[in-house]
């Protein structure tokens, strides 16, 4: 099992050593690095002591005036360098998307009012959220149940008597119907 082994060798490896390493390679100094970290000098040096003893290679080498990076110290720069970016951009776009700043949104609604009522509501969501992609899709009660329960979708709107338990309904509008009949000629036209 590769993945296990993969593990075993992170195991002792952190992300603030990776950091740590980082800042020191960065600025080529000890004492500019635990500035920037806003830790001691010592506790930097212990990180990255850590670190080096955890992947058995020497990744700096130390003067008496500067920092320079070995071989293989190069090597973990260009690699942390891209791994810390791409966790950088993971938790960035996670907090984006939670804030609602950025991602998608699937609405399942019946096919009238995708029609007639979303259009501007679509376009209104849109302006005040413009990371937000929003996906309709335009289906009867039953199926935009189906597409609820089965997590096809993020919300629907729908008729309330649909049946469904353990979900939360917020009224959006009430429809007032009405029956159209020819003022003439017609049984119920005497009716009001």
């Amino acid at each position: 099992m590769r993945d296990i082994e993969f593990t075993r060798q992170l195991r002792d490896v952190n992300l603030t050593q990776c950091l740590t390493f980082l800042a020191v390679a960065e600025i080529g100094s000890f004492r500019g690095a635990a500035e920037r970290l806003h830790i001691s000098q010592s506790a930097l040096s212990v990180q990255v002591r850590q670190m080096e003893r955890a992947l058995g290679v020497p990744l700096l080498h130390r003067t008496t005036r500067s920092v320079v990076l070995t071989a293989q110290g190069q090597v973990a720069q260009a690699a942390l360098r891209r791994i810390c970016g791409d966790l950088d951009r993971m938790v960035k776009d996670f907090r984006e998307e939670a804030a609602l700043h950025k991602g998608f949104l699937s609405v399942a609604v019946l096919p009238s009012l995708a029609a007639t009522l979303l259009p501007q509501v679509v376009t209104g969501f849109g302006a005040a959220h413009p990371g937000i992609e929003v996906r309709l899709r335009d289906a009867d009660s039953k199926a935009i149940v189906a597409m609820l329960r089965g997590g096809d979708v993020d919300m629907g709107i729908l008729s309330r008597n649909a049946a469904l338990d353990g979900y939360l309904f917020t009224p959006l509008f009430e429809d007032e119907f009405l029956v159209v009949v020819p003022r003439e000629g017609h049984p119920l036209s005497a009716r009001r």
